[in-house]
């Protein structure tokens, strides 16, 4: 833990003021091991660098199951899928190309990477963008260490594992809020976002991804596979009892039928048109992902992400709008995508 980032620390539940007993050093005087007091007497320990502010609550599976998916690494870490993924966040983002992705996160004081898992994301910009400014990644899971692993010799980055719903950080303490896939996790998206818009300061950024609200079968099938059987199940379990869908997915793919729906079915969220059979059930009835440029085991990675989570909330435009303006946010951007929403917005 570099020492800079006691300027922004506070107690997560009191937001009091913390004290630090550092217990052993590292270079550039980072703080390796030692503790956090608050003025209440609420002591959190630093071990490895990082400071820890996660009690055992009700988010413990959500992190088991992301700290479990993040250090299977052999499904994500390749360079055939992390250009894909650095491909997919220009547009995403509302860029033409890489550089003015880039450009969204440099010349920034501070920023937080909230829910930050391994950092497998952020490794994609913050080598290409943070050049004097601060970055902290914030998990609440195990996999805060690989992040850590990953980037921890940069200058400038912090990790810190810690609850979205409770942060450790003085109101208006970050220019740049990022949170890619990781509100909707929470017991609720609201309260997450109510959290995070505490710590942008004014005219500050707050970029997030988050899941859509999609037609009434989908979402169906994805509460009943989600809540009925694989989020009661270990993540090994879990990931096994996904493959056939999984599976289904690859098989669905590899028919390369379409189906020409003749009307709109509004009900449902079917627009007319040609439809891909594979897509046409993966958009609107089942979550059998199927992607054939990437191995069984990204795939699997994908299905596993959507469906073990405990949490997973889905939500409309109009949702969005309101809880921006209730916080003081402008929209800025917003993208509907296949099963999420993009959404760039500045305090006012």
């Amino acid at each position: 833990m570099r020492r800079s980032l006691l300027e922004i620390l506070v107690d997560p539940v009191e937001r009091t003021p913390l004290t630090l007993n550092a217990t052993a050093t590292g270079p550039d005087d980072t703080v390796l091991e030692g503790t956090l007091t608050s003025t209440t007497g609420a002591t959190y320990e630093i071990t490895d660098g990082i400071p820890r502010f996660v009690p055992a609550d009700e988010q413990q599976q959500t992190a088991t199951s992301f700290g479990y998916k993040w250090k299977r690494q052999e499904t994500y870490e390749f360079d055939h899928y992390v250009d894909l993924i650095r491909n997919d966040e220009v547009p995403r983002w509302g860029f033409d190309n890489v550089e003015q992705f880039y450009d969204m996160f440099r010349n920034r004081k501070r920023i937080l990477d909230a829910g930050c898992g391994s950092a497998h994301f952020a490794s994609i910009y913050v080598p290409h963008a943070l050049t004097t400014g601060e970055w902290v990644g914030t998990d609440l899971s195990t996999a805060i260490h690989i992040a850590q692993q990953r980037l921890g010799q940069r200058p400038g980055t912090n990790f810190v594992r810690a609850n979205l719903l409770e942060l450790p950080y003085k109101d208006a303490s970050f220019d740049m809020v990022f949170c890619r896939g990781v509100m909707h996790h929470t017991p609720s998206t609201y309260r997450a976002f109510k959290s995070l818009s505490r710590v942008v300061e004014s005219g500050g950024e707050f970029a997030f991804l988050i899941y859509r609200k999609m037609g009434p079968i989908r979402e169906f099938t994805d509460a009943y596979i989600r809540d009925e059987v694989i989020s009661k199940l270990t993540p090994d379990e879990g990931w096994e009892a996904l493959a056939p869908l999984t599976k289904l997915g690859k098989a669905l793919a590899e028919l390369k039928l379409e189906v020409d729906v003749p009307e709109d079915i509004p009900y449902l969220g079917i627009p007319k048109g040609k439809h891909d059979i594979h897509r046409l059930v993966y958009y609107y009835f089942l979550k059998a992902y199927w992607n054939p440029d990437l191995s069984f085991d990204t795939n699997q990675h994908n299905t596993f992400d959507w469906y073990h989570p405990p949490y997973s909330s889905h939500h409309t435009a109009e949702e969005i709008q309101a809880w921006a303006k209730e916080a003081g946010f402008k929209v800025t951007f917003m993208k509907e995508m296949e099963t999420s929403w993009a959404v760039r917005t500045v305090r006012l």
